[in-house]
């Protein structure tokens, strides 16, 4: 490949800095694949300045440029590292040159990650998003590890502006059945969410990913950024008579539930019984943090008689130290992911080699996506049942209560928080609604 590009250096290097022949730089910019290599065939005369322009032209059509065809790209992109080698060649003889055209080059090859092919500013171009989609669609779950990326893009101020709707978009992307806000943002940073970490201060992250422990904390977060209204309009908690039965029964019934899901089907008995020891140990720990928070010490200390066993007992207040000691990992490390590699590890079962870890990859991926879901939805839960239990529920008698009903359930679905009397009514608790 490097032999197509010989004629480019026919000149000395003095010979390269006069005029450019026949085209001028600017029209490179307008040239197709098929122009740069009629061009680049040609016998005409070719400066280091032509060179340089064609060699941008290449690159930009290699890896900037949308609405190219994948096949052109390949060959530009060819094109373009056998023209680097060939210049660089031509140029060994002058270091700070070198160094110019390395540091130019470089740019090019390292900012495609801002701007580039497969980047959400490409993508946004690539498949014409609206201005009205485009945070949403920024914020779609599989585009997730692009937005830090994408952030920096556009520049601090652009995600100053931004940053209220962009949050607003990743709490509606739907990854979990809930519809509270702060547990939702909780779960995300919590999975090592890439956008999620993005998004955040140190200190909001901090607040939102010990929600189980200071649910007020993370609150502020989302009424500091004007999602949510400074007073909830959400049922306040009461002393529960017997809350240790009542949790008892809400944890065995979670339980059961997991039993007898679909997605233990095909897994080994150890790799079963370990997420299910996780799921439980999980649920447990989300249940005496929050019962801890509403109700005191008092009320959450003697949660641990559920476990009769002392053995079992002891392996749960292992897994609590586990958790809470995750919460000071790095805001990258998916939290539920090492938290069920520790269980595994307890059963003896862990991965003691790479092909190991790559041949249970599958089951941890399964095992903390189904963690991370329930740290969310089961604290939603939870605070639902809470509410409900201590405070009267209307009972539906008739067609007209059954319209009630469906109709608060709805309007809180749009409007959240702000529909203060449908937050109360439906024990619902911080939704930020749809309608924005």
């Amino acid at each position: 490949m490097k032999g197509f590009f010989a004629s480019l250096f026919r000149t000395n290097s003095k010979e390269r800095q006069g005029p450019i022949p026949l085209r001028s730089i600017a029209s490179k910019e307008q040239m197709s694949i098929d122009d740069i290599l009629s061009y680049a065939a040609s016998s005409e005369p070719k400066t280091y300045p032509e060179c340089s322009s064609l060699l941008q032209k290449l690159y930009t059509i290699a890896l900037y440029d949308n609405n190219v065809h994948e096949q052109h790209r390949e060959i530009a992109l060819r094109l373009a590292e056998a023209l680097t080698a060939d210049m660089e060649k031509a140029l060994s003889g002058n270091s700070d040159s070198l160094a110019a055209f390395r540091m130019a080059n470089n740019y090019m090859i390292e900012n495609v990650r801002l701007w580039g092919v497969g980047s959400l500013s490409w993508k946004i171009t690539e498949e014409s998003v609206s201005a009205a989609d485009t945070f949403s669609y920024v914020m779609r779950p599989d585009f997730r590890h692009l937005v830090p990326a994408y952030l920096e893009a556009i520049g601090n101020e652009a995600v100053t502006k931004s940053k209220k709707d962009l949050v607003r978009q990743l709490i509606l992307s739907g990854q979990y059945e809930a519809y509270n806000a702060v547990l939702i943002l909780h779960g995300l940073i919590t999975k090592g969410d890439e956008a999620a970490t993005a998004l955040f201060t140190g200190e909001e992250y901090a607040a939102l990913l010990v929600v189980p422990n200071d649910y007020d904390a993370g609150r502020r977060v989302l009424v500091n950024r004007g999602l949510l209204p400074n007073i909830s309009g959400a049922r306040p908690f009461k002393q529960i008579p017997e809350i240790q039965s009542v949790l008892a029964l809400v944890l065995k019934e979670r339980s059961n539930e997991a039993e007898a899901d679909s997605r233990l089907a095909g897994l080994s008995e150890d790799q079963r019984q370990a997420l299910l020891l996780a799921l439980t140990s999980l649920r447990f720990w989300l249940s005496y943090d929050n019962i801890k928070q509403i109700y005191g010490e008092e009320t959450s200390n003697p949660m641990m008689d559920i476990f009769t066993e002392r053995t079992t007992k002891e392996a749960i207040e292992q897994f609590g130290r586990t958790i809470h000691a995750l919460y000071e990992m790095p805001p990258e490390k998916p939290k539920d992911l090492l938290f069920l590699d520790s269980v595994m590890a307890f059963g003896g079962i862990a991965a003691q080699s790479e092909d190991d870890w790559n041949r249970n990859r599958p089951f941890l991926d399964l095992g903390a996506s189904w963690l991370n879901r329930e740290r969310v939805e089961f604290q939603c839960y939870l605070r639902f049942i809470l509410r409900a239990i201590s405070g009267p529920v209307p009972q539906i008698k008739s067609a007209a209560d059954e319209q009630v009903v469906a109709f608060l359930k709805e309007t809180y679905r749009r409007e959240g928080g702000r529909a203060a009397i449908a937050e109360d009514a439906t024990y619902g608790e911080d939704w930020i609604g749809t309608n924005g």
